[in-house]
Formats: C-alpha cells, sequence, structure tokens
C-alpha cells in the first residue's frame, strides 16, 4: 500500500509558513506559501435545475486554483491547506470535497476535522 497522496485540508488553527491557506472573504490574510479566497456565493448556470450544466462550486474552484498552481510551480509545494471561514463557506468546502470529483481526488479532510455522520 502507498502513502495517501492527497492535500490535506485542516479547518483554522496554527498557519505555517510552508501551508496553503484558503479563504472566504476579504478578511487579511496570515503568513502563509500561497493564499487563495473564494466568494461562498453559488455561480448559477442556466436555471435551477437544468440537466446540461451544473456549475462547480465556488470552493472546488478556488481548490482547482492551488492545485494547478502548486502542479505548475507558480505556487510553493504545499502539503497542508489551512481553510479559514464561516460555518457557510465550511459548508460549501466540505460539499466540494463530497460532490466535486476533482476535488475529492487532490484534497482529504485532515483526521481531526473528519466528523460522524
Amino acid at each position: 500500500m502507498t502513502a495517501d497522496q492527497r492535500i490535506s485540508i485542516t479547518f483554522g488553527g496554527p498557519v505555517r509558513a510552508a501551508d496553503a491557506v484558503l479563504m472566504a472573504g476579504d478578511a487579511p490574510a496570515p503568513l502563509a506559501a500561497v493564499v487563495e479566497r473564494f466568494s461562498p456565493i453559488p455561480v448559477l448556470g442556466h436555471r435551477l435545475g437544468c440537466s446540461c450544466c451544473a456549475p462547480r462550486n465556488q470552493a472546488a474552484l478556488a481548490l482547482n486554483r492551488l492545485f494547478l498552481a502548486r502542479a505548475r510551480g507558480a505556487a510553493p509545494w504545499f502539503k497542508r491547506l489551512v481553510f479559514i471561514g464561516n460555518v457557510a463557506a465550511q459548508a460549501e468546502l466540505r460539499a466540494a470535497l463530497a460532490d466535486d470529483l476533482l476535488s475529492r481526488a487532490r484534497f482529504i479532510l485532515a483526521d481531526s476535522d473528519v466528523t460522524d455522520s
């Protein structure tokens, strides 16, 4: 067996200089290797419930930007992401990890942040 190579996500807590930070909103950012932001506002495609398109949520898009920046060398290599945001933004991030295939393949909740449902 090999170790899980996905990037670990932690909700809050201390930020190390080698960490990536994902923030909801425009609050001042802590010192980190890279900071990405998103606005937890849903982006609508066509009419509600349209079967031809289901846009990715803003958290999933932000995770994608972070991953691509790391892969392309535009951001330092990081193994841990610290999320800073309110409860609504946290729910959107959890939804991205549950529903978005690319986010789920690239990122994983840290053991301490996994809750029983």
